[in-house]
């Protein structure tokens, strides 16, 4: 994995954490949005499976459906742009509804990516840029001053 082009490099830990309080703004309004999208496609799947609509016909939910589906699209964007104003400050959301956030980095001149999650209160673990997300390390004391 390269580090993306619109992502800033952060210099250490601590610029990271400097960010949190507006990242984790940012990153529970994604995450309470995306729980709310899965939650009305599951909706939305369930009703299809009930009620297919044959030869024209329309369901009694078939009105549902399309508020739905317009409901979705522009929740999708609001995801989107939540995905850009983290960008903006250095974020990249790797997980929506896990509320996983990395910050791109360099540990002793590696490219890294420091990971965060929406439930811990700082920044404390990293992942090689050749480890997958779910490969979080904890930040050893001595690498607090990463970047």
């Amino acid at each position: 994995m390269t580090t993306d082009a619109s992502i800033m490099m952060l210099e250490s830990v601590e610029d990271a954490n400097q960010r949190l309080p507006l990242v984790r703004a940012i990153v529970r309004d994604a995450v309470e949005l995306k729980a709310d999208v899965l939650a009305r496609q599951d909706r939305l799947l369930d009703l299809r499976e009930r009620y297919p609509g044959e030869d024209g016909d329309s369901s009694p939910y078939s009105e549902e459906v399309l508020q739905m589906e317009e409901s979705l699209e522009a929740d999708e964007i609001r995801i989107d742009e939540l995905i850009q104003e983290l960008q903006l400050v250095g974020g990249k959301l790797v997980d929506a509804a896990a509320g996983l956030v990395e910050f791109a980095s360099t540990l002793d001149s590696q490219p890294i990516w420091l990971s965060w999650m929406y439930d811990e209160p700082a920044v404390s673990f990293w992942r090689s840029q050749d480890d997958a997300p779910a490969e979080r390390k904890p930040l050893e004391p001595a690498g607090q001053n990463a970047g």
